[in-house]
């Protein structure tokens, strides 16, 4: 949908479909259920010879891109079994296809998660994070849990409020940042600063060496993305005991 939206400049129609089909006879597929999704858009296509590209690792044709998008949902879709294709033409628009096996039973009904549970603690965390949201939820929830909290888009930013003379008892971390200062590097920087800084390692990418190994590169924890209420409390009780 980002990719959409950035292919119309001049604005467009983004149509989002979805319906459930039975695959036979596909050879890259198990015999099953699938749900279809679409993504479909008005922009200006996408060249023939970009199209074998495009869902690469780093391949991009945008000034601050990272190549990374594509790649991410190729490798989600995948490792659930399933398959994103493109269909696209100069001038005349670009289509995703998604098929994903669809489940045999309903979801467990959860019951929404009481932040007044959330264990209480003190003291001022850091969150350096390129997603909005994921500041602002992560605002809320340690705020719930009586924190204060100080939040950033990069690096470059959090540095500057740490040499501007604020102190924190922990950081939370994103460790891609594209285009800015990331936690890989940050973490050490923000340490040189403040020894005593217990640092959160947070991100979507399971396969980062920081994530299954976080003492050796500096972090004292991790949060994976997508989080919880009580995955934040756990991360953050856990550097904060």
């Amino acid at each position: 949908v980002i990719n959409a939206i950035q292919a119309m400049p001049d604005g467009g129609e983004i149509v989002i479909t979805a319906e459930n089909r039975r695959i036979e006879d596909d050879p890259a597929l198990a015999a099953g259920d699938y749900v279809h999704i679409s993504v479909s858009d008005q922009g200006r296509g996408i060249e023939p010879e970009l199209l074998p590209r495009i869902f690469d690792p780093y391949f991009t044709t945008k000034e601050d891109g990272s190549g990374l998008g594509l790649a991410s949902c190729h490798a989600i879709i995948k490792n659930h079994n399933g398959r994103i294709t493109v269909e696209s033409e100069p001038g005349r628009g670009t289509v995703f296809h998604l098929l994903i096996p669809a489940a045999d039973c309903r979801p467990e009904q959860a019951d929404a998660p009481d932040r007044g549970d959330l264990p209480k603690g003190e003291g001022r965390i850091l969150v350096v994070d390129d997603e909005e949201i994921i500041r602002e939820v992560l605002s809320e929830l340690l705020g719930s849990m009586g924190y204060e909290t100080v939040t950033c888009a990069d690096g470059g930013e959090a540095l500057s409020i740490v040499d501007g003379g604020k102190r924190f008892d922990a950081a939370i971390l994103d460790l891609t940042i594209p285009g800015g200062l990331g936690g890989h590097e940050l973490c050490g920087l923000l340490k040189k600063r403040l020894p005593s800084l217990t640092v959160i390692a947070s991100s979507g990418y399971s396969e980062d060496p920081v994530m299954a190994r976080p003492d050796e590169f500096g972090f004292s924890a991790t949060l994976a993305k997508p989080f919880s209420g009580p995955d934040v409390a756990r991360a953050v009780k856990s550097v904060l005991a």
